[in-house]
Order: structure tokens, then sequence, then C-alpha cells
């Protein structure tokens, strides 16, 4: 697998995962908080960045957003990464069948639903 880091943001590369949070992730990445990789010369993108939980004391791989072909290839290469810097890996998806995979193919915990709800217009 190749992953290559990009430094400009690239939208329309992700427009399903992103789910209107195009300024935020723009932002995040000129800002070098988050990070925007090709995967396989521009068949997938995904969105990272790394948070530090002061509280429990680890380092956490935060996966924002994918989008492409061969989520698997993609997840394993998260997977060694991780454990080769014993990173914690925390995945963000409104996928519920994405969310199952990955809980049973790589043992993790569901530990927080978010919901949302728009103002009454009225």
């Amino acid at each position: 697998m190749k992953v290559k880091r990009v430094f400009n943001f690239l939208p329309d590369k992700l427009k399903k995962s992103l789910n209107g949070y195009d300024l935020l992730f723009e932002r995040e990445i000129q800002q070098g908080i988050a990070e925007l990789w090709e995967i396989n010369g521009g068949k997938s993108y995904a969105i990272t960045r790394m948070e530090y939980d002061d509280y429990k004391q680890h380092t956490i791989l935060v996966v924002c957003c994918y989008e492409g072909e061969n989520i698997k290839e993609f997840a394993d290469h998260v997977e060694r990464v991780a454990d080769s810097k014993q990173w914690y890996v925390r995945v963000h998806t409104e996928n519920v069948a994405l969310c199952n995979w990955w809980r049973k193919r790589y043992r993790f915990e569901n530990i927080e639903y978010v919901m949302t709800r728009e103002p009454k217009h009225g």
C-alpha cells in the first residue's frame, strides 16, 4: 500500500465522508492539526489526526474519515502503525455496518453514541 501525505485540501475526493465539515477539515489540515492522505495513487483518501489523552496518558490516532477503495488494506495499515507505536485508535463513521466491521475485525469498543438535533423552525 502506498500512502502519501497531501498538503492541499481536496474536498471533492471525500464528498460522502466530509458530511458538511469541509471547512473544519480544511482549516485543520492547513493548520497541521489533521493530515490528508492519498492512498494507492488516489484510489482512496483519508483524514487523520493525533490526539493525546492527558487523563489516561496515551496517544490516539484518530481516523476522521475515509473514502475510496479497499478499506481493509487501509485498516490493516492503521493497525500495524498504531501497534508499532503503542497508539490507541479511534475511528469516526456514521455507517453502522462499517462500525460493526471495525469492532469485530479489529477489536474496537463502541464507547459512545453521538446524536445531533436541529433547532425547531417556527
